[in-house]
């Protein structure tokens, strides 16, 4: 009996361990399905207290593993991830999520051993690649290039800090750092509840002052974070996310400037409650604001929208900016500078890690092609909410790289898409690399770097995109080879990951080279400064200058017998270019017009109705075949065509009054055409050239007495007909538009279209050609203000002859102008304009 009381009492102790052991399990289970990891963990860690069986201990220890993966505290789910292994049902699973949080702690190569584990057909193989990729990109990368990023630790807290945004001088920052011991404690993160704070930075003192804690017109009991501000419009926009109902939804307050107060927080219109609404960022127009959303009609997870301001102030219906963009995995914070450029995040595209930050570059209305900023700004954590400042210099973006805290601003300084530019440097003879090398490189305002190559004649360079470069490498007793490269190329930013290939060589000095010239005007004859010259050669060697003040130039350190081309361009004039062959040598010598080596160069301006006479132009007496000695200066103009392409051109001949006029007219027309038939021989476009014969129509001296003055009746001249619609040159006689200064604009009630805004400006002399071919009677101003430069058509009097404008501008392609009022100078609301008719 008593044996049998004994057994009873064991197995109701079993049975209430079982059964304490299920409703912590229940219990966590129930907690970790509404994302309060805090409270899972707590019931997990029970569980396993009371659980005696080694495959539940694993499942538990991946439950609390996952639990604090969720919350972003990867350092606490490596531990738990490591007792999971062997955990069986969710293999596949617990590899993917503990190689991430390995690689966040920089264990790549354990990371790489994890992923190439799984089994393809139990996980996204596509995914599992990618993955794998970005960590043998992150390996490659890491020891370079970090100096650019650094955190920003007068902001930074152990709690999490994102969601950078301006509001005036003011950074804000949406933070949920714990204020006090009361404070309540959001369960999904183990933190407070996020609310919106600002900060100033003290130039004098180099540093941030600390946060303050913004109006309670922002912040509730909620969590608030990114915050966005429209300046046009004095209007706030931010994330409030319920802790209830378990959605985010964008909020939005006004500014009264009069009382200095804002307006109550009220939903943003164009929601519906059933999605996510998130991460708003409005254009420097206060016409676009971009977000984020679930919404059904989507691709997949998050989408980035974007949803534009109706003339009247009303929102209209949000945009899905497309699969250029978005995909079956989360794509948020995104922010626009400039017209075209869209900054965003993403966790599906090609990734190093987890979400990384993209730009994409709008081709007409979409955003066709994504492009990963790279290392260092994103790396194997979470990375997101770029921001750049008013220069696009520098800027600040977030991340949770940091294992012993959450997520944290971080700095950068320079643009921040880069382009990775990786080669090596050889021996030109035996193609074996050559280790120590100098590569010094340039950009366009002169700022220089350099750096060395390794032991196998390797470098890596980052570079910033859209920009021009200007590349040597050198090394004591060999010829240094200069090399260019331009990262605004489309092809190179559309990359998943811009990149170029160079590679130097290198050859022993013997007798190193120079080529010098001269710079002038045609015209004046007088030097001409800053003009850029460039040099190149078959082999891609290739360097740039500027002629100073006497109008010099000097390319030093060439090689002999070797053939290059030297070339001139400079706004407004004919580019020319010029090869010179240097011979073999058995000195150091500089090759220049004193020698036989003719590389000074005459700039002529381009300039509509201007006829220019072409020296020394001679014909066979009474013919029209031209002289070899005419083929000098018929050179020299055909490559000042080929290096302009964008002209169309007159070749006008004249004659003396000997003869009668049906001859001479004849005769100078077949001459025209002699001069035209040489040029297209070298390469012209004949569609680029007419013939045009004068006779003795426009003799310069009448009743010519002396030979002398007969050959100057006797000339070949030219001058340009037509400039093509894209040419980069600033045209004397082709301005269609002005900046927007003068008194005659600033008279009275004004109506114009704006078709497109920039942070850089344009020459609208070119860019807007399109619009001076197919609407007549039309200029294009230039306004700027907040950084960002305007480009408006106009002046109408009328709101209708507004609309017209408007819909004949729509019919070339720009679909998303719209109407702005003036009223003597002064932007005034279109709706207080037509009151004013």
């Amino acid at each position: 009996m008593k044996k049998i009381y004994l057994i009873f009492i064991l197995l109701f102790a079993l049975i209430a361990i079982s059964l304490g052991q299920n409703k912590a399990m229940i219990s966590a289970d129930d907690y970790f399905s509404k994302r309060d990891y805090t409270q899972a963990i707590k019931q997990y860690k029970k569980a396993i207290r009371k659980s005696d069986d080694f495959n539940e201990q694993k499942k538990i220890a991946y439950q609390i593993a996952l639990s604090y993966f969720n919350m972003n505290d990867y350092k606490s789910s490596l531990e738990w991830f490591e007792d999971a292994l062997g955990y069986t049902s969710d293999k596949s699973k617990l590899n993917l999520y503990y190689s991430e949080a390995l690689s966040i702690e920089g264990k790549y190569q354990e990371a790489l051993s994890l992923l190439k584990t799984i089994n393809p057909n139990l996980e996204d193989s596509a995914l599992i690649n990618q993955k794998i990729k970005g960590i043998e990109i992150l390996i490659k990368q890491q020891s370079s290039n970090t100096d650019i990023v650094k955190s920003v630790d007068d902001i930074n807290s152990e709690y999490s800090d994102y969601g950078i945004s301006f509001y005036g001088d003011k950074m804000v920052v949406s933070s949920a750092r714990v204020e006090n011991i009361t404070s309540r404690t959001d369960g999904r993160t183990g933190q407070g509840f996020s609310n919106l704070y600002f900060t100033y930075y003290k130039k004098d003192e180099g540093k941030w002052e600390d946060l303050k804690k913004m109006s309670s017109k922002f912040n509730t009991n909620e969590n608030e974070g990114s915050f966005t501000f429209d300046s046009i419009n004095q209007t706030a926009y931010w994330t409030r996310c319920n802790e209830n109902t378990n959605l985010c939804l964008i909020y939005l307050s006004t500014y009264n400037k009069f009382n200095k107060k804002w307006t109550k927080a009220i939903k943003a219109p164009f929601q519906v409650s059933k999605y996510d609404y998130g991460h708003p960022f409005i254009d420097g127009e206060g016409k676009t604001l971009y977000f984020s959303s679930n919404i059904s009609t989507g691709y997949g997870g998050k989408d980035i929208w974007k949803v534009n301001r109706k003339n009247d102030g009303s929102w209209g219906v949000p945009v899905n900016l497309g699969d250029g963009i978005n995909t079956d995995g989360n794509e948020a914070f995104p922010s626009a500078y400039g017209d075209s450029l869209l900054f965003f995040a993403s966790d599906r595209h090609n990734t190093l890690g987890r979400y990384d930050i993209f730009f994409s570059l709008r081709e007409g209305l979409d955003y066709k092609k994504v492009t990963n900023l790279g290392y260092p700004i994103n790396s194997a954590a979470d990375d997101f909410a770029l921001v750049l400042d008013k220069s696009g210099k520098n800027g600040w973006f977030c991340s949770d790289r940091n294992m012993e805290t959450s997520d944290d601003i971080y700095s950068f300084k320079g643009f921040p898409i880069k382009v990775l530019l990786e080669g090596k440097v050889m021996h030109e003879m035996d193609k074996m690399p050559i280790a120590e090398a100098t590569i010094i490189y340039t950009d366009l305002e002169g700022n220089s770097d350099s750096i060395k190559t390794d032991i196998n004649g390797e470098y890596i360079i980052y570079l910033n995109a859209f920009d021009n470069f200007r590349l040597n490498a050198s090394k004591n007793d060999y010829y240094t080879d200069y090399k260019t490269v331009n990262t605004k190329e489309k092809s190179i930013l559309s990359a998943p990951l811009p990149q170029v290939h160079m590679d130097f060589y290198l050859s022993k000095k013997a007798y190193p080279c120079a080529i010098k010239g001269l710079i002038s005007n045609r015209e004046s004859a007088k030097p001409m400064q800053n003009v850029k010259v460039e040099i190149y050669n078959e082999n891609d060697y290739s360097n740039w200058t500027y002629s100073d003040d006497l109008g010099n130039y000097k390319f030093e350190g060439l090689k002999p017998n070797t053939i290059y081309t030297i070339r001139t361009s400079k706004d407004g004039y004919f580019s020319e270019s010029r090869v010179c062959n240097l011979p073999k040598i058995n000195e150091a010598k500089v090759f220049f017009k004193g020698n036989g080596y003719d590389m000074d160069f005459e700039l002529m301006k381009i300039q509509t109705k201007s006829e220019i006479v072409l020296s020394n132009i001679y014909y066979d007496f009474n013919k029209s075949k031209l002289r070899e000695t005419s083929k000098i200066e018929l050179n020299k103009l055909a490559s000042m065509l080929r290096e302009t392409p964008t002209v169309v051109v007159q070749i006008s001949a004249h004659t003396d009054e000997i003869g009668s006029d049906s001859y001479n007219l004849k005769l100078s027309a077949s001459r025209a055409q002699s001069v035209v038939d040489y040029l297209v021989s070298k390469g012209i476009n004949r569609e680029r050239l007419i013939a045009k014969g004068y006779g003795e129509r426009n003799l310069l001296i009448q009743n010519a007495i002396t030979e002398e003055q007969h050959q100057a009746n006797r000339r070949t001249t030219f001058k340009v007909v037509k400039i093509l619609g894209n040419s980069s040159q600033k045209i004397d006689e082709v301005i269609h538009t002005n900046k927007d200064d003068t008194t005659e604009n600033k008279k009275g009630l004004r109506y114009r279209v704006q078709i497109n805004s920039s942070s850089t400006s344009k020459d609208i002399n070119t860019s807007f050609s399109d619009v001076y071919n197919k609407i007549s009677n039309v200029k294009v101003f230039e306004t700027k203000s907040s950084q960002l430069y305007k480009y408006e058509v106009g002046e109408v009097k009328s709101f209708s002859e507004a609309q017209t404008l408007k819909s004949e501008l729509k019919k070339i392609g720009y679909t998303d102008c719209f109407i702005i009022a003036y009223n003597d100078g002064n932007k005034i609301a279109v709706t207080k304009a037509i009151n004013m008719e």
